[in-house]
Order: C-alpha cells, then structure tokens, then sequence
C-alpha cells in the first residue's frame, strides 16, 4: 500500500525525538516507500534548519540529516511525487471550510490531507491528532 506521512513523522526518522523510536519501529516492519511531495523538501528542511535555529543540532548535523534523506530519495525509501497543486489547494481550501471550525486543523496539515487525497488512497502517517481525524474524515487509512 502507498503510504504518505506527515513531515513531523518524517522528521522523526532523522532528527532524534520523541517520536522517533516509533517511526523507526514502523518503517523497519514495512516495505512500502513512503511518498515525497515538494511539500516535503521545503518542509524538512526548513525543520532542520529551525533546530539549528534552536540549537537542538549543528549546522553540520542538519547537513548530515538532510544527507540521509537524500540517500533515502535514491534508494526509493522515499519516492518523489509531484503534485496536481491546483486540485490540492482546492481539495484544502474545501477541508478548512468544512472542517477547521470543527476539528482545528492548522493550513500545513490540512495541506498534507489533501496532497494524499490528490496522491490517491493510501495510507497516512501522522502522529498530530488533529490531522489523523481530518485523514479519517476525508476517507484516508490512518496510521501508525
């Protein structure tokens, strides 16, 4: 099955916390590629660099992390997709009228939501609870 995490669940595979005993956990228990959007890059390594920014790594670590995810686009641990960002935004703008009020999901999240829709079914990979009940309201698998 296609599977889509959210890049905090991504992030967790590299960057050391809390989360990241169980996203290692999972992903050494399937085979499945997990998908990566532009979404993805822009986000990844903007967390990278906000934990420079914080001083939770050096800049030389972040520069390893982002290494490691690269190594990972390669070896097709993560597959580069491309996204109809049209049909996206339309499919997000549509969930935060309906939603939002209801659930309070945050614009990134309910990016990511719709970038799997638009991907097709497949799983979703989130820690975040709010995103998980969008994920589970549009009709998508949700996961771990």
């Amino acid at each position: 099955m296609r599977q889509y995490a959210d890049t905090s669940f991504l992030v967790s595979a590299y960057l050391p916390d809390i989360h990241s005993s169980r996203v290692k956990q999972y992903l050494s228990g399937t085979s499945d590629s997990l998908l990566f959007s532009p979404l993805h890059f822009l986000e990844i390594r903007n967390a990278f660099q906000l934990a420079v920014f914080r001083k939770r790594i050096t800049a030389q670590q972040a520069l390893a992390f982002w290494k490691n995810v690269r190594s990972d686009i390669r070896s097709g641990g993560l597959e580069r997709v491309d996204l109809d960002w049209p049909r996206t935004y339309r499919l997000a703008f549509w969930h935060a009228r309906r939603q939002t009020a209801t659930l309070g999901t945050r614009s990134f999240d309910i990016l990511h939501v719709a970038s799997a829709q638009v991907l097709g079914r497949l799983k979703f990979l989130s820690f975040d609870s709010r995103q998980r009940s969008l994920a589970s309201v549009v009709g998508l698998q949700v996961g771990p």
